[in-house]
């Protein structure tokens, strides 16, 4: 592996050095070929004036080191990360020497601290006369594996790392290297120079390019790596780049923080506790080395480790500390880093981390239940963590809600956290009643803490001597407990439990609001006690009294405060209006008439006054109408009923009913009736019911048919049996035209077949039907007249379906008796009857037509 290191180093140290800037010597244009470890070289030209030059002499260092009649010189006598500065003068054949070249100051590479970096520089230095335009990626890699196969003896394999993408990216950069440089001046080139110095020294602490370019080249084939899947090569390429830049901390930050975050790439939804325990362990170590290279940093790269460590952490807090299986480590190692961040940095406003963190901590609460005398009782207690109501914050996904319960038979352990907001409730058997149920405020959350609770008293705290502790003592049950109360818009119901003893047998109980009596019940409940407290005094104690009005011990106190009521400020106004300042509750049935204020007020009734009446029809004709209304049974006695159509006054009943009459066909009216009692009160008037009278007929008959209706308007079912209502329809028939009726054609037995099964049908409809109902059907039925029958009349429809009903009773005698020919007959004019009535609706038309054809 550490070969694999050193090859790739070399094959990047060797870009580097084609990469190299080339500096250009203005006045001859002396300037730097290529710059390795141990060598230099350094080219120049002279001007063709027709000189005859017989050499030059290179000087370093202001000595003459070297003489070359080319006009290019390779220096190896130079050592790694050294600075020399070169200058080239001419000497004629005659003898005479020119002035010497403007100077070239240049710099070997860096030499990198790493374990056999000696021969990765020998390799480095034995390309220096490579040239660069003969060079590819293939024949650079095999040049360098064959230096370092020549140094060690041994043959190289690369099988760790993708040898595609280091190819691609090598070749890229000889295409930069071989495109030709700028022909900068000599101050151009020096001003180029200036600019990258001075941008070295401000962002990489003054290393040299080679590394800036190395470091760089490292981490972008790294994250190539990465990104292809090759893990494992992309952590040895981050590891490498650590060589280079290993001084910069944000260089160095920068590796490390992908490194880390390469040991918890893997983790999903689905990864257990121990997975990603080891793995934030891991990815942890690998930022905190950031401190092996910067021990005394104090600056944003460190805060960023810390911070982001303790977030990680506690991302994952809901898997790793869950009650029963505690990951210690990792809640400590978690808090370490947000205090050491807050230590360095101080409390940065708005970042409660470390609260959040501590928050987390696991308590385990020692508690103890016994009674008074030390023995132990049994109960059970229940923990609902309800932190997501006020502390959602102290989540790091979803908050959410959990309940536990436990059993305790004289003494439990219950794990909390130290930071999260409990409801704890304990139930404790009680002998003969309901469990005796005690809210534990103040549960003890931190170790140097312990509370003792009493059923009959106040909760005591004290600093803890053996760990968190909740000591619960049981007084004796000689006093109404479990205190609760519903709240209602002025008033509560408060209720209790209680369990007589040997001493003392409960006739009622008293209910005190401070020292002041609102309530005395033979129950366990007390209903509308009055919210407001003049006094402010808002605390209810309930004490239970025996035959002899001795009281018993006085419960445990219950507050029961009014709360927020704007709601019900509509309300009150509307209290205040029709009672000022009486103390009228909204519980109270002002008007006796069995509707409390308050369902007034959302019924919009007048409290002072009885409820109105529901009107409904009964039946509605031609030219009359005849309404039914409902009442309070107390109130249909003695009332004289009120009918209003369409605003005015059309008559009175003393009945709930009335029949409207003169009225015209097909015509909308609206009635409100109103009830009057003979003390002068009255209720209010009812909502207004409209109602339609039925449209006029279009038949030859159509007048007389009216007459005829109307006359059975209004109609009482119980009056009549089918023989007897047909018999009295065929008098009004007769006595409306002035002709005897005779049933010639159709069969009157059939007739009263129908009508007795309609009477059975409407005695059970109309019997069981409130006028509330009664209404509803009556609008349901109008939209499907609308919506399915064109509009008509659900009574045109009724006396269609009937007429066709009655003919195909016709219909089906004469088909078992063809010698009837009167069925046939009868059944023929039935449904050509039918036609008077849907005669606008198509598919009533075709049936009834369809079925006429059918008989001929």
């Amino acid at each position: 592996m550490i070969w694999r290191n050193l090859c790739l180093a070399a094959a990047f140290a060797v870009t580097g050095v084609l990469a190299a800037e080339n500096l250009i010597d203005a006045p001859q244009k002396l300037e730097l070929e290529r710059a390795t470890y141990r060598k230099i070289t350094i080219k120049w030209e002279y001007p063709a004036d027709g000189t005859q030059i017989a050499g030059y002499r290179i000087y370093r260092d202001g000595k003459e080191i070297s003489r070359s009649t080319e006009t290019v010189f390779t220096d190896t006598s130079v050592v790694p990360g050294k600075y020399y500065e070169y200058s080239v003068d001419a000497v004629t054949t005659g003898g005479k020497s020119s002035d010497l070249s403007a100077p070239l100051k240049v710099k070997t590479f860096d030499s990198v601290d790493f374990a056999q970096h000696e021969q990765v520089e020998s390799v480095v230095d034995s390309l220096h006369d490579m040239p660069a335009k003969n060079l590819t990626a293939l024949s650079l890699l095999s040049a360098i594996k064959a230096g370092f196969e020549s140094l060690t003896g041994s043959s190289l394999a690369m099988n760790t790392f993708d040898t595609e993408l280091i190819s691609q990216m090598i070749s890229e950069e000889l295409e930069v290297i071989k495109t030709a440089v700028p022909d900068w001046t000599d101050a151009e080139r020096i001003a180029a120079q200036a600019e990258l110095d001075a941008c070295l020294k401000e962002s990489f602490g003054g290393h040299s390019m080679e590394q800036v370019y190395i470091y760089e080249r490292l981490t972008t084939l790294a994250e190539a790596h990465w990104e292809k899947g090759n893990k494992q090569a992309a952590a040895i390429l981050y590891e490498f780049s650590l060589k280079f830049l290993s001084d910069q901390e944000n260089c160095v930050s920068s590796t490390l923080n992908r490194l880390s975050v390469f040991k918890v790439a893997h983790l999903t939804a689905e990864s257990g506790a121990d997975e990603v325990e080891a793995a934030l362990a891991a990815s942890a170590s690998e930022r905190l080395r950031f401190f092996d290279f910067f021990p005394d940093s104090k600056g944003n790269e460190a805060r960023f480790i810390y911070s982001y460590l303790a977030g990680q952490y506690f991302r994952h807090f809901p898997k790793l500390l869950p009650y029963d299986d505690y990951r210690e480590q990792a809640f400590l190692a978690a808090r370490s880093c947000a205090v050491k961040q807050q230590e360095l940095f101080g409390k940065v406003p708005g970042n409660n981390r470390l609260e959040q963190i501590e928050a987390w901590q696991l308590i385990r609460v020692k508690v103890k239940l016994h009674d008074a005398a030390g023995n132990p009782r049994r109960g059970s207690i229940k923990v609902a963590n309800v932190t997501a109501d006020t502390k959602p914050e102290l989540f790091p996904d979803e908050p959410y809600y959990e309940e536990r319960t436990f059993a305790i038979d004289g003494e439990a352990e219950i794990p909390v956290y130290a930071g999260h907001v409990y409801e704890i409730t304990a139930r404790i058997a009680i002998s003969g009643g309901s469990d005796l149920v005690l809210n534990l405020p103040s549960f003890p959350q931190q170790d140097d803490r312990q509370i003792v609770y009493d059923t009959h008293g106040n909760p005591v705290q004290s600093p803890a001597t053996n760990g968190p502790t909740a000591e619960i003592v049981v007084a004796d049950s000689d006093f109404p407990y479990n205190l609760r109360f519903e709240r209602d818009i002025d008033v509560f119901t408060l209720s209790w439990d209680w369990v007589d003893t040997a001493d003392f047998k409960a006739a009622g109980f008293k209910v005190f609001n401070g020292n002041t009596l609102v309530a005395a019940v033979t129950g366990n409940s007390a209903a509308n006690i009055r919210l407001a407290a003049p006094d402010g005094n808002y605390t209810y104690t309930v004490a239970a009294f025996d035959a002899n009005g001795q009281l018993s011990r006085f419960s445990v106190p219950v507050t029961v405060e009014p709360g927020d009521q704007s709601a019900h400020a509509e309300f009150f106004e509307w209290l205040r209006q029709h009672f000022g300042d009486q103390p009228v509750l909204s519980t109270d049935d002002s008007d006796g008439d069995g509707v409390d204020n308050y369902h007034e007020f959302l019924n919009g009734t007048d409290p002072t006054c009885a409820p109105a009446p529901t009107p409904s029809d009964k039946q509605v004709t031609y030219t009359k109408i005849t309404l039914n209304w409902e009442c309070a049974p107390e109130l249909s006695e003695g009332a004289v009923w009120t009918i209003r159509r369409d605003g005015t006054e059309v008559g009175t009943s003393l009945t709930a009913s009335f029949t409207d009459s003169g009225l015209i066909p097909g015509m909308e009216y609206r009635y409100t009736i109103r009830g009057e009692f003979a003390n002068g009160s009255g209720t209010d008037w009812s909502a207004p019911l409209q109602l339609k009278t039925q449209k006029p007929e279009t038949v030859a008959y159509g007048d007389k048919l009216q007459q005829v209706v109307d006359l059975f308007n209004p109609i009482e079912l119980a009056d009549y049996t089918a023989p007897s209502l047909i018999s009295a329809v065929k008098s009004a028939v007769e006595a409306v035209t002035g002709a005897n009726i005779t049933f010639t054609v159709v069969d009157e037995s059939l007739l009263e077949k129908l009508v007795a099964a309609e009477f059975e049908l409407l005695r059970e409809s109309t019997g069981s039907m409130t006028a509330a109902e009664r209404l509803t059907l009556r609008n349901e039925l109008s939209q499907m007249m609308a919506e399915d029958f064109g509009g008509n009349s659900f009574e045109h429809m009724y006396i269609h379906s009937k007429l066709a009903e009655l003919a195909e009773e016709h219909w089906a005698a004469y088909l078992a008796d063809r010698s009837k020919t009167g069925s046939r007959t009868a059944a023929e004019a039935l449904y050509d009857a039918s036609l008077g009535f849907m005669k606008n609706h198509q598919v009533t038309v075709y049936s009834t037509l369809y079925r006429l054809a059918a008989m001929q």
